[in-house]
C-alpha cells in the first residue's frame, strides 16, 4: 500500500509537500477505514487551482513512467515558479510489512537526473544521470550504453529481471502493476466507448470540462462532462473500468 508521496518543485508545489497516508491516532472508522496502519483512501478538497489535479498526477505520474507504452514529457511538470530546473518525487510504500522508498529527480528537457531504490532502508539502487549502480542485479556497475537518459532505470530492471531474486520487490511490482487510475478529463476522450449498436464513439476535444465521476456501491463507473460544442450534458456509464 502506499505510504507516502513527497515532492519538490512539481508543477505548482515549489516547497517540499508530503501527503501522508498514515493513520493518526483518532479511533473513529480505524476498524473500517484504515489496514495496517495506513488509510484504505483518502480525498483532496480546496479552491478551484489550488493544486488537486497535481498532487493526483505526482501519484499516477509513477504508474505512467513505469508501465507506459510512450515517454511523456516530464520535463512540463517541473514547476514554472521556480529558478530550480529540477523536480524531485518520492514514494514510500508498505507491502507486506516491507518498507520500499523509491525516488527520483528529473529536469526540464525530460531528463532523469536521480534514482534511488531503497529496501527497509538498505539501498539497492542509485542512479545520477547517464551511470547507476544496482544491488539487485548481477552487472551492477551501468554507464551510459546501458541507460536511456529519459527512462526510469527501475523499469529496464523490472522487464529484464522480474526482481526474481527479490520477493518483495517483486511483491511491490505486482502491486503497482494491478493499481489503476482514472483521469477523467484524459481518459473520457481515450477509452473506447460504444453507442447502443456497438458503433465506437470518437468524442472531440472540446468533450470533458466539468467532469464529474463516481463509482457505485455495485463498481460501476459513471461519467458525466459538458459538451462545449453543443452546450449539452455527456453521460457514461461502465460496468467496469476495462469495459467498453
Amino acid at each position: 500500500m502506499l505510504k507516502s508521496v513527497c515532492f519538490k518543485n512539481y508543477k505548482s508545489f515549489v516547497e517540499p509537500t508530503t501527503i501522508s497516508l498514515e493513520k493518526s491516532k483518532l479511533k473513529i472508522l480505524e476498524d473500517t477505514n484504515t489496514s495496517k496502519d495506513i488509510l484504505k483512501g483518502c480525498a483532496f478538497y480546496g479552491s478551484n487551482a489550488s493544486g488537486k489535479t497535481n498532487a493526483l498526477n505526482a501519484i499516477s505520474l509513477l504508474l505512467d513512467l513505469l508501465f507506459g507504452n510512450s515517454k511523456l514529457n516530464i520535463g512540463s511538470s517541473v514547476s514554472l515558479f521556480s529558478q530550480n530546473n529540477t523536480a524531485f518525487i518520492e514514494y514510500t510504500f508498505l507491502i507486506d510489512g516491507d518498507e520500499i522508498k523509491y525516488s527520483f529527480e528529473f529536469n526540464r528537457e525530460s531528463n532523469i537526473t536521480n534514482e534511488t531504490l531503497l529496501l527497509n532502508s538498505s539501498l539497492c539502487l542509485s542512479r545520477f544521470e547517464n551511470s547507476a549502480v544496482s544491488k539487485i542485479t548481477e552487472n551492477q556497475h551501468y554507464g551510459k550504453d546501458d541507460i536511456d537518459e529519459q527512462t526510469l532505470f527501475l523499469r529496464n530492471i523490472y522487464f529484464n529481471t522480474k526482481f526474481v531474486n527479490y520477493p518483495p520487490l517483486a511483491k511491490w511490482f505486482s502491486f503497482l502493476s494491478n493499481s489503476i487510475y482514472i483521469n477523467p478529463v484524459r481518459d473520457i476522450k481515450t477509452i473506447g466507448f460504444k453507442n447502443s449498436n456497438n458503433q465506437s464513439i470518437n468524442l472531440p476535444d472540446y468533450v470533458g470540462q466539468y467532469v464529474s465521476m463516481c463509482v457505485d456501491s455495485s463498481g460501476h463507473i459513471h461519467i458525466a462532462a459538458f459538451d462545449a460544442g453543443d452546450s449539452d450534458l455527456v453521460y457514461i456509464y461502465m460496468t467496469s473500468y476495462n469495459a467498453t
